[in-house]
């Protein structure tokens, strides 16, 4: 994303709360998609935003073998669906988990579920 917009979204009070009013349909109700940008280095969180949008080519991880748990809200974005899909096809090998009611942020909107995924047996 570029630099303008990125400031015109994330580093002003006015541009976090027109955002997150506009994204309501991809968080729950008790979730704050902006608020985090209030309190970070705006130059350090752009650069690895352009760092992770342009990775060209994620097969390059395809070697790896490692355990994988791919996990997204179920009324995340669609940016996010695609790359669940690309995740898929470099690592078949990975477990996919919609976590039903969970926005953008499972993280907070649905913790306890995230974390007994994270934290079982496989």
């Amino acid at each position: 994303m570029g630099k303008w917009v990125y400031n015109a979204v994330f580093t002003n009070p006015i541009g976090r709360w027109v955002t997150n009013l506009g994204f309501k349909k991809k968080r729950t109700s008790k979730t704050d998609l902006t608020r985090s940008f209030a309190f970070v280095d705006h130059f350090v969180t752009h650069n690895y935003l352009k760092i992770d949008g342009g990775q060209k080519n994620p097969m390059r991880l395809a070697h790896l073998t490692i355990p994988v748990d791919s996990i997204y809200g179920e009324n995340t974005f669609g940016a996010v669906r695609i790359s669940q899909k690309i995740w898929q096809e470099v690592w078949p090998h990975a477990r996919t988990l919609e976590l039903k009611g969970a926005g953008h942020l499972p993280i907070q909107e649905a913790t306890a579920d995230l974390a007994g995924i994270v934290f079982s047996q496989p």
